[in-house]
C-alpha cells in the first residue's frame, strides 16, 4: 500500500509541470523587439484593390497595438504609389461609396494613432488622380520611390505590400 502511495505521488508531481506546460503561451515578439524602443517601417503600397488596402489598413492598425502593448513606440510611414494613390482619393474608380467611407475612417483613426501618409506624385499623373481629390490625412509628395530610398536610408524596414 505504502509503495502504491508513493508510486502515485511520484506520478502526481512528474505529471503536473507536463499539464502546466501544455498551456498555450501567450504570443508576443520579445525576441524580435528586444531593446527596441522605435519600430520604424515604411510600408511601399501598390495594391489597386480597395478591399485589400482596407485589409492592409487593419493588420497595420493590429500592428501598432501590437507594438505598443510591448512597450515599443511605432514609428510608420505608408507610402501609397501606383493604382494605390488613386484608392486613396475620392471618386476613385476603384472604390465603391461604402469602401471610400471604410477607407476614410480608417486612415483618420490611423492618423490619430501617429501613422503618416503618403501619395506619388508620378503616379498621380500616370492615374490622373486630381491632387485635390486625395483623401484628408493624404499628402502628397514627389516621387514615392525617392521617399522609399530616404527612409531605408534612415533605418526604417522595408515592408511591401502590392
Amino acid at each position: 500500500m505504502f509503495r502504491i502511495l508513493i508510486c502515485l505521488t511520484l506520478l502526481v508531481c512528474c505529471a503536473l509541470p507536463a499539464v502546466a506546460s501544455e498551456a498555450p503561451a501567450i504570443p508576443d515578439d520579445h525576441r524580435a523587439l528586444a531593446g527596441l524602443k522605435t519600430g520604424k517601417a515604411v510600408f511601399d503600397v501598390s495594391t489597386s484593390s480597395p478591399q485589400a488596402m482596407i485589409l492592409y489598413l487593419n493588420v497595420i492598425e493590429k500592428t501598432v497595438a501590437t507594438l505598443k502593448a510591448q512597450g515599443v513606440t511605432p514609428d510608420f510611414i505608408l507610402a501609397m504609389r501606383g493604382a494605390a494613390v488613386s484608392i486613396v482619393s475620392k471618386d476613385s474608380e476603384f472604390n465603391s461609396i461604402e469602401d471610400e467611407t471604410a477607407l476614410m475612417a480608417k486612415i483618420t483613426s490611423l492618423k490619430q494613432q501617429g501613422v503618416y501618409f503618403e501619395a506619388c506624385n508620378v503616379a498621380a499623373e500616370l492615374f490622373d488622380v486630381d491632387k485635390a481629390n486625395l483623401l484628408p490625412g493624404v499628402v502628397l509628395v514627389g516621387n514615392t520611390f525617392a521617399s522609399l530610398i530616404g527612409y531605408q536610408s534612415q533605418g526604417y524596414a522595408l515592408i511591401p505590400l502590392m
